[in-house]
C-alpha cells in the first residue's frame, strides 16, 4: 500500500474531529489583504473553497454565518464528507456542497474562487503533493482572490519532529489506532524520564514535549504527529514554492506577528540591515528569533502590487469587536492613568493610558457580543468625548494598534448579533449542533468554545421557543446547579452563553 493510500485509510478508520479555525474565516483574513492594498472580494457574496475540509466543522459555520456566499468543501475521506454533508443538512444550509475527491484529480472542474482555505493540509502531504497543492490554489483563485494556508515550519517544528520520529520508530508494530496512540505516549514518557536532569537543555525540551503530547487528544495525536506524511518547511522555502506556482506572499493571518515591537530598537535596526527590507527575509529572521513552529499564510496571485505601508484609515470599512475588559471592573477614565485590560481566561493583557483608548474599549465592551462598525464606534466615542478635527484618525490608529497586538478583532463583515436576547433565546445554530457532538463548539466569531456540562445542557434546549422557565422545568431531575435555584442557574447559563456569542437573540 503506497503512503497516500495508508493516509486515506487512517482517516477512514479514525476520522479527524473537525473544529473551527478562527483565522481561516475570510471575513477575518481579508482584512490583512486590505491593509496591504488588495481589493479583496466582498465576503458576504464570495465563492469559498476549502481543501481538506474534514467533517465540515470549519466550513459549515461559515456557510451559516454568510448565507449569501457559496461554499465548496473537498476531502478524500468518505467518512469526512458523509459527516460534513449530514451536518450541513441539519443546519438547513443551501449554500454549500461537499465533494469526495483528491484535489489532484479535480483539474479545473470546480471553477474559480474568491477565497481558498487549506488549513493543515500542506504539511501532511508528500513534497510532490505540496507543489501540486500550490498550483491548484493558484489555478483556483479569481484575480482578486486570497488563499489561506496553514502549515508546520522550522525551526520550531524541529523539537516536535524529534518526538514524532521517536514515536513512529517505536509504534511500527501497533495493530490498531488505540494501541498505536497508547504506545506513542508511553515511549515519550519513558525517554523523557530516562534523560538525566544534568542534561538540562535536552531534558527540558523532552519534558515540554511530553507535557504537550500528554494534553493532545488521541485522534489529534494520531493525525497531527503519527501520520505517514509530515513535511515541515522553512518559511522562505514555502514562499519560494508558492512563487514558482504564480503566488505571492500577502501576510500572516495573525497580523501582529508581522511586527517586531517586542524586540529592542537596536535589534530591529539590525534586522532591517540583515533583511535589506525584504519581507520574506524579514519574516524568516523573525521565525528564527521566535523559534516559530506554525504559520497561517495568506497568498494572492503574483501580479498584485502590495503596499506595505499600512494606513490606519483602512479600518474605516471594518467591523470591530473585542472581549477586553478592565481588570477588576475598575475603569479610571482619567487621561494618563494606566488601566490594565485582559481577555477572558487571561489569554492576553494590554495596558491603556489615554482617555480616548479607554473610551473605545468601554464602548466596544458595551457592544459585545455584536461587532461594531467603525462609523458606529466613532459616533459613540464622539458622543462621550466630543468631536475634534482628527478624532477618527486617532480612533483608527488606536484600533489598528490593538489589532496588531491580537487583542481586538477586525472583520470585513463581522457578526451582527442582537444587543440583548428575548424571553426565549435563539441559539447560534452551529454552536448548538457541535456542542452536542464534541467537547468544544463554535461561536458566531468562528472561535472554538469549551462548555461545562450544565451550560451544554442549557444550550441543547435553546430553540427560540422555550423560555428560561420552561428550560428549567425540562432540566428538573436531570441537572443540578452548583448553587441556588435551577431557574436562576439556567438564567445564569443563558447569560454566559450570550457572553460566549452562542446566542443570536
Amino acid at each position: 500500500m503506497n503512503p497516500d493510500e495508508v493516509l486515506k485509510q487512517t482517516y477512514e478508520q479514525v476520522p479527524y474531529v473537525s473544529h473551527p479555525h478562527e483565522l481561516s474565516n475570510p471575513a477575518r483574513f481579508s482584512v490583512v489583504g486590505r491593509l496591504f492594498s488588495l481589493h479583496c472580494p466582498r465576503v458576504k457574496s464570495a465563492r469559498v473553497l476549502e481543501l481538506g475540509c474534514a467533517g465540515g466543522g470549519n466550513l459549515n459555520p461559515l456557510a451559516y454565518s454568510y448565507p449569501h456566499a457559496s461554499f465548496v468543501g473537498v476531502d478524500f475521506a468518505q467518512s469526512h464528507i458523509k459527516t460534513a454533508t449530514a451536518d450541513a443538512e441539519t443546519l438547513g444550509l443551501k449554500n454549500i456542497e461537499y465533494k469526495l475527491a483528491d484535489f489532484r484529480s479535480l483539474g479545473n472542474e470546480l471553477g474559480k474562487f474568491d477565497y481558498v482555505i487549506a488549513h493543515g493540509l500542506f504539511s501532511w502531504i508528500s513534497t510532490e503533493a505540496q507543489t501540486a497543492l500550490l498550483k491548484f490554489v493558484s489555478d483556483s483563485l479569481k484575480p482578486e482572490g486570497v488563499a489561506y494556508l496553514s502549515y508546520n515550519i522550522y525551526p520550531g517544528w524541529a523539537n516536535h519532529e524529534q518526538i514524532r520520529n521517536l514515536m513512529r520508530f517505536h509504534v511500527t508494530e501497533a495493530v490498531d489506532a488505540a494501541t498505536l496512540i497508547n504506545s506513542a505516549r508511553e515511549i515519550v514518557e519513558f525517554v523523557s524520564n530516562a534523560v538525566p536532569q544534568s542534561h538540562s537543555a535536552h531534558a527540558s525540551t523532552l519534558a515540554d514535549m511530553q507535557a504537550m503530547i500528554a494534553k493532545t487528544k488521541g485522534r489529534q495525536l494520531l493525525h497531527d504527529h503519527l501520520e505517514v506524511h509530515n513535511n515541515p518547511v522553512y518559511f522562505f522555502e514555502f514562499a519560494n514554492k508558492a512563487a514558482a506556482q504564480g503566488l505571492k506572499y500577502v501576510g500572516d493571518a495573525l497580523f501582529g506577528t508581522m511586527n517586531s515591537v517586542e524586540l529592542s530598537a537596536e535589534v530591529r535596526e539590525k534586522l532591517q540591515e540583515y533583511s535589506g527590507g525584504h519581507i520574506i527575509r524579514t519574516e524568516q529572521y523573525l521565525d528564527f528569533i521566535r523559534n516559530r513552529s506554525f504559520r497561517q499564510t495568506l497568498l494572492c496571485l503574483k501580479d498584485h502590487k502590495l503596499n506595505r505601508s499600512v494606513h490606519p484609515s483602512t479600518v474605516y470599512q471594518c467591523d470591530i469587536a473585542t472581549q477586553l475588559r478592565a481588570d477588576g471592573g475598575k475603569l479610571d477614565m482619567t487621561e494618563g492613568v494606566p488601566v490594565d485590560f485582559s481577555l477572558p481566561g487571561a489569554r492576553a493583557k494590554v495596558t491603556v493610558s489615554s482617555a480616548l483608548a479607554k473610551q473605545i474599549l468601554k464602548n466596544l465592551e458595551a457592544a459585545w457580543p455584536t461587532a461594531t462598525s467603525f462609523s458606529a464606534l466613532a459616533s459613540s466615542v464622539k458622543q462621550s468625548l466630543g468631536d475634534s478635527e482628527d478624532i477618527e484618525e486617532q480612533i483608527s490608529a488606536i484600533v489598528l494598534e490593538l489589532y496588531s497586538k491580537a487583542v481586538l478583532m477586525l472583520f470585513s463583515a463581522g457578526p451582527k448579533l442582537e444587543i440583548t436576547y428575548g424571553s426565549a433565546p435563539r441559539p447560534f445554530a452551529p454552536g448548538k449542533l457541535y456542542a452536542a457532538k464534541q467537547q468544544s463548539t463554535v461561536n458566531a466569531y468562528h472561535q472554538a468554545v469549551a462548555l461545562n456540562d450544565f451550560n451544554r445542557a442549557v444550550l441543547a434546549l435553546l430553540d427560540g421557543q422555550r423560555t428560561i422557565e420552561q428550560i428549567a422545568t425540562e432540566l428538573t431531575g436531570k441537572a443540578t446547579p452548583d448553587k441556588g435555584s435551577l431557574k436562576d442557574a439556567v438564567a445564569a447559563a443563558v447569560e454566559k452563553l450570550y457572553s460566549y456569542a452562542l446566542i443570536e437573540g
